[in-house]
């Protein structure tokens, strides 16, 4: 029998289902293969890294258990030489063509829960004829309300170059 009353998709649960994996809070999300992370758009998880983000607009949701508080989020951004391949490789020949010449440094903007949070702007130091990787913090607090109930947290990573 059907419970119309019930949210869509509550039906299709059985009693042998396990509640998905959450990271508790304080936690490290270190790898893209953890369970923890239940979405992601544009995004190539990885193994000793989350991932890497594929396109000029990306995403990632992670399932977290907050117990109603606030989160405190910090995203470690880098960028370095196989990123740049990966992308060459990968990236819509377009923009590949638009970023020919000398490096140029990349601007990523953050957001979660579908506001910017921050900024960073990645550019790799050039030390004599060797490039040096370039890493940025962007660290953010999330009031409780904006952790839904179901605890899933949204972190965007996008090119804003092409808006402004």
């Amino acid at each position: 029998m059907l419970d119309v009353e019930s949210p869509v998709g509550t039906w299709f649960g059985t009693d042998f289902d396990e509640p998905p994996p959450t990271l508790s809070v304080p936690g490290v999300l270190a790898g893209g293969q953890e369970p923890a992370l239940r979405a992601s758009d544009h995004f190539v998880r990885g193994h000793r890294v989350v991932g890497r983000f594929g396109a000029a607009e990306s995403m990632i949701g992670l399932k977290v258990r907050a117990g109603g508080l606030p989160v405190r989020v910090t995203a470690h951004l880098r960028l370095d030489s196989a990123a740049l391949t990966w992308w060459a490789e990968r990236a819509d020949p377009r923009a590949v063509a638009a970023a020919a010449g000398p490096e140029r440094p990349r601007l990523v903007l953050v957001s979660s829960q579908g506001r910017p949070r921050g900024a960073a702007l990645l550019a790799r130091a050039r030390v004599g004829a060797q490039a040096v990787d370039a890493r940025a913090v962007v660290a953010f607090a999330l009031a409780a309300e904006e952790v839904p109930d179901d605890g899933l947290l949204l972190l965007d990573a996008t090119d804003p170059t092409p808006r402004l």
